[in-house]
């Protein structure tokens, strides 16, 4: 935990008041595709959570007095805290009052104020009461995590989790199920707000910005290997209605195109011969994701088309070499369907232990020694626990010296944010 001052062990307010004394610091975050809610920090920033603005470069701020800023820019970020700031607004609103609840008992009342499920212009944040269920902790950062079982429905990410002295003790982040939400301490989060709005370096990856517009309609795409894959941006503005894509390949290779909210609206791979064709209805202004991919060999080339302009995003995680010294890496899945790539030189005989760990997406690892044919060596899904249940790990003993592939995703192809990928080799007796 960082430097706040502890909750008053001796002030407790009602929810009446909790409410009058939070509400003015509290903001309701509008984007092209979903709606969240903030906090108001000191010089007119405001905290919420990564994934309420992604993939946007700014977003409108609506304060409890009714002003709205359009076009607030997303000032830093970090994808593996789900942290974004945005601002500053010229606002003369008090800024949250952060302290550290980490102390306090199992079963204390908590307040949840944010925009839940919200759909006017202007709305006025709303108040839940629950308990504190239990307490989390992400051992990889030595962060801590809220349980609480106070209503929440969507909107409510980026929100105040309130100690009963009014102070806020916690950003509101991802649900548990139907029955709880999870929010990040403040007292862990106070140094990284400090860092981002200080244009600091943060542990995790900022939100990778995707290009700012298409380049043309058609596309070449050289595979290095069997998981090798290359997105394309559908950049707005997009005409509502059918867009035609295409590809073209010396082998077999698939399309799928995704939106924001992880939904396929066309996956291709009905032939075995690199032919390759279909539709999709655009349904939305927000942009949309179009991959390539090699689907049962490794072509040389996938040629794309598209009825409306491409814009290639080069992902700085594939291809990335993973240096004998190095323990600990940061990634991010950065579009729904995202596979990072990672090479690894690796002895015959020499354990190596490889954990992927986030609070973002459903870990999923596979390691891979033969990547022109994606022959899987290892794979995993959640056995690594972690604060969720949701880390990989693989231990593996290879039998020859070689350059393995380690592929890092979201089990279902649907979440994005950040993760960090560890690495434990057994000392080398050679």
């Amino acid at each position: 935990a960082g430097t706040l001052p502890p909750v008053s062990p001796t002030t407790i307010l009602s929810p009446v008041a909790i409410y009058q004394q939070l509400a003015p610091s509290a903001a309701y975050i509008v984007t092209e595709s979903s709606t969240g809610s903030g906090l108001l920090l000191p010089g007119g920033y405001v905290a919420t959570n990564a994934h309420v603005v992604w993939p946007f470069t700014g977003a409108q701020v609506v304060t409890s007095d009714g002003q709205v800023f359009d076009d607030t820019p997303v000032a830093a970020s970090d994808f593996l805290l789900d942290l974004a700031i945005l601002g500053p607004i010229d606002t003369d609103l008090p800024p949250a009052p952060l302290a550290d609840g980490e102390r306090l008992p199992i079963g204390t009342n908590v307040f949840l104020l944010g925009y839940p499920a919200e759909g006017e212009h202007i709305p006025q944040p709303a108040i839940a009461r629950g308990l504190i269920s239990r307490m989390r902790t992400w051992d990889a950062l030595d962060f801590t995590y809220f349980q609480t079982d106070a209503a929440v429905a969507g909107g409510q990410s980026g929100g105040m989790l309130v100690a009963p002295d009014g102070s806020v003790i916690g950003i509101s982040g991802m649900s548990l199920g139907e029955s709880f939400a999870v929010a990040a301490s403040a007292a862990d989060l106070a140094e990284h707000i400090a860092a981002l709005t200080d244009d600091d370096e943060t542990p995790g990856p900022a939100m990778r910005q995707f290009p700012p517009r298409g380049s043309s309609r058609n596309q070449r795409f050289e595979p290095a290997h069997f998981w090798d894959q290359r997105m394309y941006v559908i950049l707005p503005p997009i005409a509502q209605g059918d867009v035609d894509v295409n590809a073209d390949s010396d082998g077999d290779a698939l399309l799928f195109v995704t939106n924001l909210f992880g939904e396929y609206p066309l996956y291709l791979d009905d032939t075995l011969d690199g032919e390759e064709a279909g539709t999709f209805t655009v349904e939305s202004s927000a942009p949309y994701f179009l991959v390539a991919a090699p689907a049962y060999d490794t072509p040389d080339r996938i040629d794309v088309g598209s009825t409306q302009r491409l814009a290639p995003f080069d992902d700085p995680d594939d291809g990335r070499r993973v240096i004998p010294s190095a323990t600990v890496l940061t990634g991010a899945v950065d579009y729904p369907g995202d596979i990072d790539v990672f090479e690894i030189d690796l002895r015959g005989g020499q354990t190596v232990t490889l954990t992927m760990t986030s609070t973002l997406v459903d870990a999923y690892l596979r390691l891979d020694g033969t990547p022109l044919s994606g022959n899987v060596t290892a794979r995993d899904d959640d056995s690594g626990g972690g604060p969720f249940g949701i880390d990989a790990v693989i231990v593996h003993t290879p039998r020859r010296d070689g350059t393995y592939l380690i592929i890092a995703e979201d089990s279902v192809g649907i979440d994005v944010g950040g993760y960090l990928l560890t690495i434990e080799r057994e000392p080398d007796e050679r």
